[in-house]
């Protein structure tokens, strides 16, 4: 059996398609979390300076609407998008799908094949002519 050379864009291939997956990870389940709480604050801001700005101390229906519309426009502008970590995740993923698998085989000394395994076989019996 010949020892098969292992192209080394292959180990390449499987390293970046695994820090993909890792980096995508973590952005998506750590970093937008994080910003996600900060950004709740802003929106909140946003909304109570709206708020203040105004004379009138009771609110009509409309108004209602309107500052609610504009919260939801605020959470949409500054939350942060969940694009970019799930393409990464899907780019990583697919390299590690289509990269072949990478075996190492162990080299072995003599290059001969192992031999069978000796398997005792219950002797037959011993059929009588008649």
């Amino acid at each position: 059996m010949k020892n098969k050379k292992i192209n080394p864009l292959l180990y390449v291939a499987r390293v970046f398609g695994y820090a993909l997956l890792l980096a995508g990870f973590l952005w998506l389940f750590i970093a937008i979390p994080m910003f996600t709480h900060v950004v709740s604050r802003r929106v909140l801001q946003h909304s109570d300076a709206r708020l203040a700005e105004r004379t009138q101390s009771t609110f009509t229906t409309r108004d209602i609407e309107t500052e609610v519309r504009a919260s939801v426009q605020d959470a949409f502008e500054l939350y942060p998008k969940h694009v970019i970590p799930t393409l990464l995740m899907v780019a990583g993923g697919l390299i590690l799908a289509y990269s072949p698998p990478i075996k190492l085989e162990l080299k072995s000394e003599s290059q001969e094949p192992a031999p069978e395994p000796y398997i005792p076989r219950r002797p037959r019996k011993a059929r009588v002519a008649s």
